[in-house]
């Protein structure tokens, strides 16, 4: 009979398995294999949320910007917003939730058709909205705002949306952030935002010409 034997330690990460006759084998806990997975769940999280809030802080040079309490306060990684509507004037507001949702429907769609099983486009589903958020944010910059974005698409396998990386932003020809100035600045932007939503019991309104946007040119 295989006998369990845990190394003494405040945190077991590893066990030895002894069978007779065979040399020790050291198995690897679920625990530990899940650490690295975690780690970088949370720098994706974090790294989505401050691209989100730059976005923000600049499209409120053109609209009114709703957005919705937070469903629990985050205490690990940066506070994600539950960005609601978009409003431009003139009756042209974009309702974020019903976007993401027909516009990620699709995808999933297009991922079964492709022969992705239903558990895989469901949870890419997910992944997605926060995904084609951000795609969604760039373009209204680009389009209303004249801006011009340096970007990375991260490395994944073919056919799986990718997340965009904003490294450098530009506007008429002239850097306005970029580097770790952009990463420092973003989350100035979420610290001031999440300061805000926690100071009212409803949505938040940023106003256009809200003066937020102000931190990336400080």
């Amino acid at each position: 009979m295989a006998t369990m034997v845990c190394e003494p330690s405040t945190q077991i990460t590893t066990f030895q398995i002894q069978k007779k006759g065979k040399k020790d084998k050291t198995c690897i806990t679920p625990l530990e294999k899940r650490i690295p997975i975690l780690k970088a769940s949370r720098e994706t999280r974090n790294f989505q949320t401050l691209q989100q809030s730059l976005c923000v802080c600049l499209l409120s040079e053109f609209c009114d910007i709703t957005i919705k309490q937070p469903a629990k306060k985050s205490v690990v990684t940066q506070q994600y917003m539950r960005l609601k509507s978009l409003d431009f004037g003139n009756g042209e507001v974009i309702f974020l939730s019903e976007y993401l949702k027909r516009r990620c429907l699709e995808l999933k769609q297009d991922d079964i058709d492709h022969d992705v099983s239903i558990k895989t486009a469901t949870r890419r589903f997910q992944n997605n909205k926060r995904i084609e958020l951000l795609h969604l944010l760039i373009d209204l910059l680009i389009i209303r705002g004249g801006y011009e974005f340096e970007s990375k698409y991260a490395e994944g396998k073919a056919g799986i949306n990718k997340q965009e990386s904003i490294k450098k932003v530009i506007r008429e020809d002239r850097i306005i952030v970029e580097g770790d100035r952009l990463t420092e600045k973003a989350e100035e932007v979420n610290m001031v935002i999440s300061r805000r939503l926690a100071m009212t019991k409803k949505e938040l309104i940023i106003r256009k010409g809200d003066p937020i946007i102000q931190i990336l040119f400080e």
